[in-house]
């Protein structure tokens, strides 16, 4: 069985996580956002399962939900990978159409991206939101230094 995924690759060497990012034990096809916070690192995983009831969108349709709303979404959840979700901000956010390896999907989501306001941290959360509101759960994994 041919397994297809894509990772989101700059994230994923920018942060220097040695995580064996990938697919769940049931493979199947989607992308995994790697994120590293408060000296953890987190996968982020979207895969069909999650995106079989989203509506496919097109660049010319408005954005399904504003940006100040996928962000406070997304603000809700930092807690649960940072001790002090204060000491971090929303830097961007943007869209990312979903790509199960050898095909456009037509199904996007929103990545909103944290950084630490600690001097010095180069650490960088980003959670991912389906547009249908639903934010991606990350799953801790290990991390390793370059």
């Amino acid at each position: 069985m041919l397994c297809r995924w894509l990772f989101i690759v700059p994230a994923f060497l920018s942060l220097g996580c040695s995580v064996k990012c990938g697919p769940p034990a049931h493979f199947e096809h989607g992308e995994g956002l790697v994120s590293r916070a408060d000296g953890h690192c987190y996968e982020f995983w979207i895969g069909e399962h999650e995106t079989a009831n989203l509506p496919a969108w097109q660049i010319e349709q408005p954005l399904p939900h504003s940006i100040a709303e996928i962000a406070k979404v997304a603000d809700g959840e930092v807690h649960n990978y940072v001790a002090s979700p204060k000491e971090w901000s929303v830097e961007q956010v943007s869209i990312q159409e979903l790509d199960f390896g050898f095909h456009k999907t037509g199904k996007w989501f929103f990545i909103v991206e944290y950084h630490s306001k600690t001097a010095g941290s180069d650490d960088l959360l980003r959670i991912p939101v389906l547009f249908d509101g639903t934010v991606v759960k990350g799953t801790r994994t290990e991390c390793g230094t370059r």
